[in-house]
């Protein structure tokens, strides 16, 4: 679970890494004047910030889900445990 935190956290730094170079690289075409070139390098920034962050995020929960299921797994494991040893010795004490 806790490489599902960092691979979101990848996500968000690399897709706000392209956002930055995106914008910068905007701002510079609009120095120069070509502004259909702002423009398209703003969007490109934002395109793949959009990609990275999606993909990161995607990536991340994926495995926090995986890391939880298998949890659940394996308390749904004990649980079922700790009832097999009551009804099996009913009159006995059962220390857990």
């Amino acid at each position: 679970m806790a490489q599902g935190g960092e691979d979101i956290g990848k996500g968000a730094a690399k897709g706000t890494a392209d956002l930055g170079k995106g914008v910068v690289g905007g701002v510079g075409n609009l120095a120069k004047g070509n502004v259909g070139g702002a423009g398209a390098s703003v969007g490109k920034g934002v395109g793949g910030f959009g990609k990275n962050v999606g993909v990161g995020t995607g990536k991340g929960l994926g495995k926090i889900g995986k890391g939880s299921a298998g949890e659940l797994k394996k308390l749904s494991k004990k649980s079922k445990k700790k009832q097999e040893a009551k009804t099996r010795f009913p009159g006995s004490a059962v220390f857990v």
